[in-house]
């Protein structure tokens, strides 16, 4: 049976779409496709060597050492603010840089925006151009210099396009020579911040919404005096996932050997509450000298009983102890309350969500001398044992400068 003589029409239609028109056709939109596909990519690709160049040289800078002939060396493609004195600091100079396709991906916003009906919804567009490859990317970074020397190194990526913008950085990392108290906001201070108070490594999970797709950030702030070797995983980011076909959801995809640190770090807190020294001397030093802020008082117990509070229901506690204060070691003049709720538990390092048993719970021995560390939240160690060596700590460690761009929010500054 011939084909040609009994279906005449697709064998013709069949030859139209087999022929060298529609192969050429064909071959012209595959490449096509291709081409706009690596475009986006090949743009991510130029701007991230030229981030990993800033970072190379910013990870050599010693706050309050290199001085700004020195960054300006070190550091390619700064540039100098033309507002460097908005921030209220006396003889002092911003650099900045930033590379961003936000201009693009505006126009992509714009575009969307106003799309009339349901065929080519704002949604489907902006997913079509995801898959192509175009997507939101923000680096930049930025330091502060005062009276001729670096005081303050931050940088920011970002894969979301949102304002404020370091509300979409996905890695953000600041160096910091303490911790303030933010508009007399108590700071809260975990058990891995205690571990480790030089070098601080936080994760931030997400929970998305609409077509966000970023499910963790990564946050990072290293003391001033913090060694080289502590902060290096710090600047030693992965930009791949900016070309990659998945897209970059995780801030530990971008600084996965920082993120190490933190399980590192977190793991060697919950050693250390789980041993027989829980709150040791280390832990009171990095209080006194990172936490200017902080409330410290020396005290005594009274009195430690059992009592039916409805307030002791919060710590999960009846056991109340009484204590007078026998002097005020740093801070205010206030003085705190002479009680204190036991708590049988406190959150694990290794994740919050979980509790383990508090190794300090209750001090009820009459006479015992504390050391009491109020008006931060502390999920451990809050009060502990005045030994001889404990109190020489707190009383012998200074804290470090409050230095006025420490305060400045954390992220790009862009």
């Amino acid at each position: 049976m011939s084909l040609a003589k009994h279906f005449p029409a697709t064998i013709w239609i069949w030859r139209i779409v087999t022929g060298r028109v529609a192969r050429s056709v064909f071959l012209i939109f595959i490449f096509a496709v291709i081409g706009v596909a690596i475009a986006p990519r090949l743009n991510a690709y130029l701007l991230a060597r030229k981030f990993q160049a800033v970072l190379s040289g910013l990870r050599t800078l010693k706050i309050d050492e290199t001085t700004e002939g020195e960054l300006l060396q070190r550091v390619p493609y700064l540039q100098l603010s033309p507002n460097s004195s908005s921030f209220g600091l006396d003889n002092e100079h911003w650099y900045y840089v930033s590379f961003t396709d936000e201009s693009a991906w505006v126009r992509l916003e714009q575009f969307t925006m106003y799309r009339p009906g349901e065929t080519f919804s704002r949604e489907w567009i902006r997913k079509c151009a995801v898959w192509l490859g175009f997507r939101y990317m923000a680096l930049g970074a930025s330091a502060i210099v005062v009276d001729g020397k670096v005081s303050s190194i931050r940088y920011g990526v970002a894969s979301e396009f949102v304002a404020p913008r370091s509300l979409g950085d996905l890695v953000s990392v600041r160096s910091v020579h303490g911790y303030w108290m933010e508009y007399r906001m108590p700071p809260w201070v975990t058990s891995a911040d205690d571990q480790s108070p030089r070098y601080r490594v936080k994760e931030t999970a997400h929970r998305p919404a609409g077509d966000e797709t970023i499910e963790s950030s990564l946050e990072v702030s290293y003391a001033f005096d913090a060694p080289p070797e502590m902060t290096l995983h710090a600047f030693q980011i992965d930009l791949r996932c900016f070309w990659s076909a998945r897209g970059c959801r995780n801030g530990r995809e971008i600084l996965p050997l920082a993120w190490q640190d933190k399980n590192s770090i977190e793991a060697a807190a919950l050693a250390r509450l789980q041993s027989d020294h829980p709150c040791p001397d280390t832990v009171l030093e990095g209080r006194m000298r990172y936490l200017p802020d902080v409330d410290v008082f020396l005290a005594e117990v009274t009195n430690s009983m059992m009592e039916n509070m409805d307030a002791a229901r919060e710590f999960d506690s009846n056991r109340a102890t009484y204590y007078r204060v026998l002097e005020r070691l740093r801070g205010e003049l206030r003085t705190p309350s002479g009680i204190f709720l036991g708590r049988t538990t406190i959150p694990s390092p290794v994740d919050p969500r979980q509790e383990i048993p508090n190794p300090t719970e209750a001090w009820d021995k009459t006479g015992d001398r504390l050391i009491i560390f109020s008006n931060h939240h502390f999920d451990s160690c809050s009060i502990v044992l005045a030994t001889t060596s404990a109190e020489a700590t707190v009383r012998a460690t200074e804290p470090v400068p409050k230095r006025r761009e420490d305060q400045i929010s954390s992220g790009k500054l862009l």
